[in-house]
């Protein structure tokens, strides 16, 4: 059989999972790149709610929305939809990636091929979207390059070394996921050929102060929480050292060159200019050090620093 084949030649039966947090518009928009100009599909999709939205779109053919009664946190999400899938191969897709369904088949194919691999992904764009794959992979097991946006992993091999990490809130766990695929013996593959597009950070545009300052607050927590978990505690102390005296050297910087000043950061980063935040967090984080591991650790309903 071809790769990415035909409809009834496809032997492998694939789930797609999808994490929404406020992201109806751009789940409507994957499952329209899924099904093409077909009626319906042939993928089985579930779509994990966070905020209580997508509710119209489960009356579509293969797909479910589960509504998890709040904000469970990206990883929490993803291990819910997984459960409800009974399929060889599981896929987790953002909900601002654009992938058709021989692309979704074309990914399974390819790491059944390569059975060294654990983990598939397409390479991503935000220009142009292909399916003409190779068979070739590209091994990214020693690089530091992630794969979180879309993946397809057996489910087998998922459960096996314990699904994703929910001590994690958002950011950092597509990292620890694929570290303890590589501690298995496998390897991090990109299909040379097949190609997706991904926008990026559609869930953090247009936030408010208040919701900036949470996330900055939060991917600082994912950050130690993998550092602790990979490295120790003594690692995470120097890289709380690090982060507070950074990110307080850069604001006291910015307040002598005045308000108008530009600083380099990244363009798209959620957390432009939030140095006060970063600084300030990081040493709220040192003093909270004999107690690391909780204060850090997302618990499915909110972290213990946050407020009622």
């Amino acid at each position: 059989m071809e790769i990415g084949g035909d409809a009834t030649e496809r032997k492998h039966t694939i789930g797609l999972v999808a994490v929404s947090y406020r992201s109806e518009p751009e789940i409507v928009q994957l499952l329209q790149s899924l099904a093409g100009d077909r009626p319906s599909l042939s993928v089985e999709v579930v779509v994990v709610s966070n905020s209580g939205d997508c509710g119209a779109l489960d009356k579509q053919e293969n797909v479910r929305v589960v509504h998890p009664g709040g904000n469970i946190g990206y990883a929490r999400a993803c291990n819910l939809g997984a459960s409800l899938l009974k399929t060889e191969y599981i896929v987790f897709c953002n909900p601002d990636v654009r992938i058709s369904e021989e692309c979704v088949y074309a990914l399974a194919d390819t790491l059944a091929a390569n059975p060294e691999f654990g983990m598939m992904s397409p390479f991503e764009s935000q220009h142009a979207l292909s399916c003409l794959p190779s068979g070739k992979v590209f091994d990214a097991s020693k690089t530091s390059r992630c794969i979180g946006h879309c993946f397809v992993i057996r489910r087998d091999f998922f459960e096996a070394i314990g699904g994703w990490d929910e001590g994690f809130f958002l950011y950092w766990e597509d990292t620890e996921l694929r570290d303890r695929v590589v501690d298995r013996g496998k390897k991090i593959g990109f299909a040379e050929g097949i190609t997706v597009l991904h926008s990026g950070q559609h869930s953090v545009v247009n936030l408010q102060p208040g919701q900036r300052k949470f996330l900055a607050q939060a991917y600082l927590c994912s950050h130690a929480y993998y550092i602790l978990a990979r490295r120790g505690k003594l690692a995470v102390f120097l890289w709380l050292v690090r982060t507070c005296v950074k990110n307080g050297c850069k604001l006291l910087l910015r307040g002598r060159r005045g308000p108008d000043s530009q600083v380099r950061v990244p363009h798209r980063s959620v957390f432009y200019h939030l140095y006060d935040v970063k600084a300030l967090f990081s040493l709220r984080m040192l003093a909270n050090f004999y107690r690391l591991t909780s204060f850090v650790k997302f618990d499915g309903r909110r972290f213990p620093w946050q407020q009622d």
